[in-house]
């Protein structure tokens, strides 16, 4: 039976069939099969104990019973039928002891209108041997094959003699891992598919975890207040999935510290010192292959490592690839991710005054303006040649004092030697005026 033919379910106790006049006491599931079968209504009850059947006809109609099992070729009148005159003068005809596997119809005037199926569900539920979940070869797919050794048909039959199977419908439910971008880490929910029919086979994509895949059934089963749940053994993962959580040293920006020249957000001024972590989304142990490239040239790396994080810092101009390949132990499928950064080119500005001990905070302090300088040496000088101070780190700079003293307003000189990210070598000086002192 196609699944569209499918959907007509009866939550009440009295379901009332208009088209035929029938009414069907007890509570039950029941769907409304092609008209081409003959049959009004497909009924469902746990056991059939309370269910009944009636037919409303108005006076002066004949009516009789019939029940038959394959056709109408072999249907027999049902002779115990209780009568009821209702007060608008219509007769109620009504039929109890119904039995598992037959239909029901009547003739009136010697014409037989549409039948009633009925089933007992507590005498057909499905019988599911075993569910098996096996990953898929294809790595590229990440997919678990599952295959269900399962019986579950329900069997009528038109009135022409034609028989028919009733699909059942389950929902699949397993556990599964989802990347969760906003908390950089994998995140654990339970899937629930919607109801569908579920056949000998079935494709899914991988739950990237250990878990069980479960049918929880019927449809049917559930209407009726007794659902089942069958149960695979524990899948065990074998594809990974590679992603990679990149943190970047988050000292503050220098204020002498020019600003990159890209809008990556990894890399900027060199040295920049960059800390990778591998995700991980199974319990199983990973191998991880870390290999950092220049981007211009992807088939030679310039780094590798195979631990779960690494630490690299970058220090010369360019734009690189960082690549992370993990695989499941025992598995051949791998997974790869990337994230790139970039390196800015350097720079170095050499200012010509500054006012130390002025105005506190302002212009207090003779730095270099400067960007992704690997090395670096600055030293000062008097009028006379004489080495007053020195620094190494170009985020700092001269407070304007020797031997703990202001020096006098006047003009000094700096010299600064350099290297670049992107290999240009500095060798400059020139005058700095002192303004003011007080």
């Amino acid at each position: 039976m196609p699944k569209h033919n499918i959907f007509t379910i009866l939550f009440t106790l009295c379901a009332l069939i208009a088209n035929a006049q029938y009414q069907v006491q007890g509570g039950g599931y029941s769907f409304s099969p092609s008209a081409s079968t003959g049959i009004e209504t497909v009924y469902i009850a746990n056991e059939l104990k309370q269910s009944s059947l009636s037919y409303i006809a108005t006076s002066g109609q004949s009516v009789k019973w019939y029940t038959y099992s394959q056709s109408l070729s072999d249907a027999l009148q049902i002779t115990n039928v209780q009568q009821e005159v209702t007060n608008g003068g219509n007769t109620t005809y009504s039929i109890s002891s119904l039995q598992d596997g037959k239909g029901y119809l009547v003739e009136v005037d010697g014409n037989f209108k549409p039948a009633i199926w009925v089933i007992d569900y507590s005498q057909h539920q499905p019988q599911v041997q075993s569910i098996t979940a096996t990953a898929s070869d294809d790595c590229s797919s990440k997919s678990v094959l599952l295959t269900f050794d399962k019986e579950d048909a329900l069997t009528y039959f038109s009135t022409g003699g034609t028989s028919h199977s009733l699909q059942m419908e389950y929902r699949l439910q397993y556990d599964k891992q989802m990347w969760d971008e906003a908390t950089k880490s994998y995140a654990t929910s339970t899937y629930t598919s919607d109801w569908m029919t579920i056949g000998k086979t079935m494709y899914v994509s991988a739950p990237l975890m250990n878990t069980k895949f479960s049918l929880i059934g019927t449809k049917i089963a559930e209407t009726l207040g007794m659902s089942q749940t069958f149960s695979s053994e524990v899948y065990e993962e074998t594809f990974s999935e590679a992603r990679i959580i990149a943190t970047q040293s988050s000292d503050s920006t220098p204020d002498n510290e020019v600003a990159s020249t890209t809008s990556s957000e990894l890399g900027g001024s060199a040295p920049a010192t960059i800390s990778f972590v591998a995700g991980n989304n199974t319990q199983q142990t990973l191998h991880y292959n870390w290999t950092i490239f220049k981007k211009t040239d992807l088939k030679n790396w310039i780094a590798r490592y195979n631990d779960a994080e690494i630490t690299y810092t970058f220090t010369q101009a360019g734009n690189y690839v960082v690549q992370l390949a993990t695989t499941s132990q025992g598995s051949t499928c791998s997974d790869t991710a990337t994230v790139e950064v970039n390196i800015s080119e350097s720079f170095l500005d050499l200012p010509n005054y500054f006012t130390p001990n002025a105005s506190e905070g302002v212009n207090d302090e003779y730095k270099v303006a400067y960007r992704s300088l690997v090395s670096f040496k600055a030293t000062i000088f008097n009028r006379w040649g004489n080495k007053l101070f020195q620094w190494s780190d170009p985020a700092k700079g001269w407070d304007g004092k020797y031997n703990g003293k202001f020096v006098p307003p006047g003009v000094y000189y700096i010299v600064v030697e350099a290297e670049g990210s992107d290999g240009i070598k500095y060798k400059r000086g020139r005058d700095i005026n002192i303004l003011t002192t007080k």
